[in-house]
């Protein structure tokens, strides 16, 4: 699984208007959830450009203002119109507890019934 570090920084204005206010700066809100209470962070759009258009599944060292959790995308949301995303949530790894997940598989080449003609 690839690795990638997305440094954010923790917001306390939380509601409506300070999360428009950080999409007109390119900035998505976001929430970490796990163990513990919930940390409200924002990212910019930049930094997550890697991991909303690749097809992959990304283990993501978030770095808020300091401190490195290990998390997963769980939940985006999008504009319904333009394509801008809305709110992003991410899953606290620990290395104790169980995840499931949704692993995309890309099948390569044909199986050799087909390859020998075989229906």
């Amino acid at each position: 699984m690839k690795t990638l570090v997305v440094k954010g920084q923790k917001r306390e204005a939380l509601g409506k208007k300070d999360a428009k206010s950080l999409r007109t700066k390119e900035l998505v809100p976001a929430v970490l959830y796990g163990a513990g209470e919930p940390v409200h962070f924002s990212v910019p759009f930049s930094e997550m450009r890697q991991v909303v258009y690749s097809p992959g599944v990304f283990l993501i060292d978030l770095d808020i203002d300091g401190t490195v959790y290990h998390a997963m995308m769980q939940d985006i949301q999008w504009h319904a119109v333009e394509e801008q995303i809305l709110h992003i949530d991410f899953l606290k790894i620990e290395d104790n507890k169980k995840i499931k997940i949704d692993v995309p598989v890309k099948v390569k080449g044909l199986a050799k019934g087909i390859k020998a003609g075989v229906n």
